[in-house]
């Protein structure tokens, strides 16, 4: 099955979704295939990282795995624990169009960051003098450095 990975959504706590689309010529093309990440809201992540879910696990999955960390992911090596589940892996997505927090972003001058930026992607970009206390003072003007 052709298929691709994307992570352009997230939780609402800020971490991503990672979702492997159809990806073919067929009637379900673009069509949601399985969601690779479960939020775990206790444990301590970057930006670009997941928890594998765990329903993936099994035959079906061992399939796709490598295809999958050789083209959009890699082990981290890192592991967790939550519920009945034991070292489940967490992995980094390694995609050029993943979103960040505006925190991860202080360096990057306006409007470049609005690029990566996951406040833009939810928001849009006219709202960032609104939301963003690196690059915006209260009233909506530009901090000198930027």
């Amino acid at each position: 099955m052709p298929f691709r990975v994307e992570a352009r959504e997230r939780y609402m706590n800020g971490r991503l979704v990672v979702q492997i689309y159809e990806d073919d010529d067929g009637p379900f093309s673009g069509m949601p295939y399985c969601t690779l990440s479960t939020n775990v809201p206790g444990v301590e992540l970057e930006d670009d990282e997941f928890v594998l879910n765990h329903d993936l696990n099994g035959p079906l999955f061992d399939e796709l795995r490598t295809e999958i960390l050789a083209k959009w992911c890699e082990d981290t090596g890192k592991r967790c624990s939550y519920g009945f589940v034991r070292d489940q892996p967490i992995w980094r997505v390694a995609l050029d169009d993943t979103k960040v927090s505006a925190d991860k972003l202080k360096a990057v001058p306006f409007p470049e960051c609005g690029g990566k930026c996951a406040a833009v992607e939810y928001l849009g970009v006219g709202e960032c003098e609104a939301v963003c206390p690196h690059k915006f003072d209260g009233n909506g003007d530009p901090i000198a450095d930027f």
